[in-house]
């Protein structure tokens, strides 16, 4: 080996003991801590009791709640390795709890409160996404149980076919598989009961959704085919050698042996249809008395029938089966994958576990697991009524969460949910109480899903206070629209059904923005609605072509934004942020024009900053793309991923990002300039399902699927230096100015800062300009005098210190006319009328040009215009008056040419001097024309001679000629002002 590599291995062994001297650049970092907040309800799939009546329930698309106190309360088991864990199936057994599901299997000695990982031995069950899901548990001791499981529908959807049609035995660490002697299709599920002593045989009931019932003999090792059915969820009379199994499309069937052979009773429910009969359960005080529950086979349910109707009937049912009649039979609507009946503890009298009836005993508390806003329901009398015992489960599918920041309910957080909606005002540390409202037919059909909301500022028709939009899925739902909302009379209950509710807007809405009067309507078909809330009339925004659905609206500043969609499955919840297929457009509205900033790709979700004005959009290939005053400066590819929203903290300059996938964690970070350093989890939510995404102050709202509302409270933010993000307001003394008129531009700033310098940038016809003015105590001011006729942009700025972000205010324009001879023109009807146009000229081109002239006007069109205005509205419709006054100017007009053509001769020797000339000239003749018959008048009443006026008027022009000398000398605008 060369000296050469040896010292170079030497140096890199040397480099290696000093990880400090990295050159990556360090990252953001955020501390602080998830909260799972609500709302309540959703779907729930399973429900499980144990023998010390500690009660667990599970959603399908994860999360295990707990409950101690026989459903009064639940709370969400937090065991940070159960993202998006659920269970299916549970068992106990030597005071051991089994709880398995999507992620293999897990233990807990503790009733519950803290588990462990069960190490099958095998990477297809042990891995973190493993290929099969657990959905049966038999459990014999704490080391010897039985489980089957079905392949993970995302795994067998990418490919994965190799099926375990049988099940499982695991003892003392040693797993073992016994197969049935069937094939199977993919879907495949298989369930299992265990008796010890089935006629004086060890058995081991495994139903198979494919191929139906088998009983596996332990002695024999051999497999017995019982039912030849599509059969579901298996269980055991223990008492009377009794085998109940549900089937898929054929009821229940009861088994036993005798004689040497299977036999069986078929139990039907008269009157009903059959899709999955999932769950049938023996009463444990009474085994005539049977607990059953079926399912759609569509949704809400591991069986599979290849049924596309979505809506049919479900239910659970209870009563007496005796000699093939039901009896005491009764029937709850919605569907029932689990049945969970409470025993009295060991040690407990059964009295107020127990219902007495003419058929005998029964059950008296029992919990079933249901679809929607009823979750889990509770009976305490046997079955007959069932009521809600979900008080702490938050497994809701989240539409949308939107921050009311105008109107009635300013302040506000609305959460639209699958299940319903809900309102906190304490950013979800309780939810208002008597809200928690899906809206029904009214009259119009079924509305869809519940998305957007709004507040009016002031109730509309004396008692709506909300609005909420519905729209797509499902797409042939009839009653979507803008909804008006009482929620007093929701809290109330004086009003019922649609009294509540009044639709204002029709056709599927997504978006709502109130500004004033004025409602801003997303639709998810065409357009933008405008809908005036007075009268519920409607128009269509300009600017949006017809096949761009308008569905996303926001407002900032007087400036309205649009971002569109088109294409796309109107059947799904997530095509606007999942379909790749989608683009779109973003539109932006202000002072009534319309620019398109953006077309491409659909724009998921957006973030703007009215202090900086930058915008960020998401687009729905994964890219970030970077607005600044809405012109586009960069764009970003963000890592694969399917991102479902963003949300930005200004302050930090902290994008945050929400996933909808499993490969990714839900909620990610980073730094918006520089996100090639890469994106953090932020870890601590117990999904990867989030669909959207609200930040208020230092909260960070993410909506879920199944896993209702999670908050993020941001303590502590590491990596990157906080500033003050200066909010700048201006406004100008007036908006409409002639030449040469003055406008004070005033501004304030949010938060006040002692002193700060501040760029205000004129944009005039004549170009670009920048002045300076310094700020004090959050104020300041500038005089800014327009001179040229035109629009007038104004916008102030900060530029970027080690304390504040650059940062710019709200943008005025301010419209500037040339000054008009307001009377002349009403008098000759026209501003092209000659005697105008040439009392313009003369004025424009001959004395303006000049410093005295300039000054003159100064004081004389503060004058004029103080009262000139008034007089022409007056004569502008009499003709008469119209006459009196062309008769009065034709002799000034007389006057000012005489003039003129007096003067231009001087104006190209000395324009100051043909100034002043000209004005001695002007005011002479006037003053002769229309002041001396006035002046003769007076002094032949008051027979004076006038020689006194007359040496007064001539000192006075010898001082006013001295003091015009003086101050056109000095260039003294006030003296020559002051003098002409």
């Amino acid at each position: 080996m060369s000296r050469k590599i040896v010292y170079f291995i030497a140096l890199l062994i040397i480099v290696s003991l000093f990880p400090s001297l990295s050159l990556e650049e360090p990252q953001v970092t955020i501390r602080g801590d998830w909260k799972s907040i609500g709302p309540d309800g959703g779907d729930m799939h399973f429900v499980y009791v144990t023998s010390k009546q500690i009660l667990f329930a599970s959603h399908g698309f994860g999360g295990v709640w707990r409950s101690t106190n026989l459903g009064e309360s639940w709370k969400l088991i937090y065991h940070p390795e159960w993202i998006d864990l659920n269970f299916m199936a549970m068992a106990e057994a030597d005071g051991v709890i089994f709880g398995g599901g999507n992620r293999g299997i897990w233990v807990s000695e503790d009733d519950g409160v803290n588990w462990t990982r069960v190490v099958l031995g095998d990477s297809d069950l042990d891995s973190e996404q493993p290929k099969y899901e657990v959905v049966s548990i038999v459990a014999l001791s704490r080391t010897h149980f039985f489980f089957a499981v079905r392949v993970n529908p995302g795994a067998y959807n990418k490919g994965f076919k190799a099926l375990r049609h049988g099940f499982y035995e695991y003892d003392s660490g040693v797993l073992r598989f016994y197969e049935l002697p069937e094939k199977a299709s993919g879907n495949v599920v298989v369930m299992l009961a265990y008796a010890q002593n089935f006629h004086g045989r060890e058995l081991l009931f495994v139903s198979s959704s494919w191929c139906g019932l088998y009983a596996y003999d332990f002695a024999k090792k051999s497999w017995e085919k019982i039912l030849a059915k599509n059969t579901t969820r298996v269980s055991i009379d223990y008492v009377n050698n009794y085998v109940y199994v549900g089937t898929i499309g054929d009821w229940y069937y009861r088994i036993f042996y005798e004689n040497g052979k299977w036999k069986w009773e078929h139990i039907t429910v008269p009157g009903e249809k059959c899709y999955v009969a999932g769950v049938i359960i023996p009463d444990p005080y009474n085994p005539q008395r049977l607990w059953f529950g079926t399912e759609t086979g569509v949704r809400g349910t591991l069986y599979k029938t290849g049924s596309k109707e979505r809506w049919v009937r479900s239910f659970v049912g209870v009563g007496f089966w005796i000699n093939g009649q039901w009896y005491d039979l009764h029937i709850k609507s919605g569907w029932a994958p689990s049945i969970a009946i409470v025993k009295h503890r060991k040690g407990e009298s059964i009295d107020k576990y127990i219902i007495k009836t003419e058929y005998g005993i029964g059950a008296r508390i029992a919990f079933i697991s249901m679809p929607g806003g009823i979750n889990i329901q509770r009976t305490m009398d046997g079955g007959k009524t069932w009521e809600r015992s979900y008080n702490g489960i938050y497994a809701v599918t989240i539409n949308k969460i939107t921050y009311i920041e105008t109107g009635l309910r300013k302040g506000d957080i609305v959460v639209t949910c699958v299940s319903g909606t809900q309102i906190t005002s304490d950013f979800g540390e309780t939810w208002e109480e008597g809200i928690d409202f899906t809206i029904g037919d009214i009259g119009y059909g079924l509305p869809g899903y519940a998305w957007g909301a709004a507040s009016p500022e002031k109730k509309l028709e004396d008692k709506y206070d909300l609005l909420v939009a519905t729209g797509y899925p499902p797409a042939d739902f009839t009653g979507n629209g803008v909804y008006a909302v009482d929620t007093e009379a929701l809290k109330s209950r004086t009003k019922k059904g649609g009294k509540a509710f009044k639709r204002i807007v029709e056709g599927p809405s997504f978006e709502l923005v109130v500004v004033g009067n004025t409602l801003y309507v997303g639709k998810m078909d065409q357009g933008v609605d405008v809908v005036d809330l007075k009268t519920y009339s409607v128009t269509k925004l300009k600017g949006i072509p017809d096949d761009e659905a308008g569905i996303n609206v926001r407002y900032y500043d007087g400036t309205l934004i649009v971002f569109t969609v088109k294409g796309g499955s109107k059947n799904s919840d997530r095509y606007f942020f999942e379909d790749p297929r989608t683009t779109g457009a973003i539109y932006v509205y202000k002072d009534g024009t319309c620019n398109v900033i953006y077309r491409g790709k659909r724009v998921v979700n957006i973030a703007y900053s009215t202090a900086t004005r930058e915008l960020v959009a998401l687009t729905v290939e994964g890219k970030i793309i970077h607005f600044t005053n809405f012109i586009k400066d960069w764009e970003y590819q963000l890592p694969k991923a399917v991102y479902s929203d963003l949300a930005v903290n200004w302050e930090y300059r902290i994008i945050f990002l929400s996933t909808f996938d499993t490969e990714n964690p839900g909620v990610l970070y980073g730094e918006l300039d520089h996100l090639e350093k890469g994106l953090k989890p932020l870890e601590g939510i117990l999904t990867r399902r989030v669909r959207c995404l609200l930040l208020v102050g230092n909260y960070l709202f993410a909506g879920t699927e199944g896993h209702s509302v999670w908050r993020f409270h941001i303590k502590e933010v590491k990596g990157v230096k906080k500033k003050l993000l200066v909010k700048i307001n201006i406004s100008a003394s007036k908006t409409k100015a002639y030449v040469g008129d003055e406008i004070k531009i005033t501004g304030t700033l949010s938060p006040q800062l002692p002193k700060a310098t501040i760029t205000i940038t004129v944009q005039s016809p004549k170009g670009t300009t920048k002045y300076s003015a310094t700020a004090s105590n959050g104020q300041f001011s500038y005089t800014l005098k327009v001179d040229t006729k035109g629009t007038w942009t104004i916008y102030a700025e900060i530029e970027e210190t080690d304390k504040t972000w650059r940062s710019f205010s709200n943008e005025i324009t301010v419209e500037v006319e040339e000054k008009k001879c307001i009377i002349a023109t009403v008098t000759f009807g026209s501003e092209l009328a000659p005697e105008v146009k040439f009392l313009r000229h003369f004025r424009d081109n001959f004395i303006l040009a000049t410093f005295t002239g300039r000054s003159f006007y100064i004081a004389f069109d503060h004058f004029y215009y103080s009262w000139s205005p008034y007089v022409a509205s007056t004569i502008s419709n009499i003709e008469p008056a119209k006459a009196i006054i062309k008769a009065l100017i034709y002799p000034l007009i007389g006057i000012l040419k005489l003039t003129a053509v007096l003067a231009l001769p001087l104006f190209e020797v000395s324009p100051e001097a043909a100034s002043v000339f000209a004005g001695f000239i002007a005011s002479t003749l006037i003053g002769a024309i229309y002041f001396s018959p006035l002046a003769l008048i007076t002094t032949k009443i008051t027979k004076t001679r006038g020689r006194k006026a007359i040496k007064i008027l001539s000192a006075s022009a010898a001082t006013s000629l001295l003091l015009i000398l003086l101050g056109t000398a000095t260039e003294n605008t006030t003296l020559t002002t002051l003098s002409t």
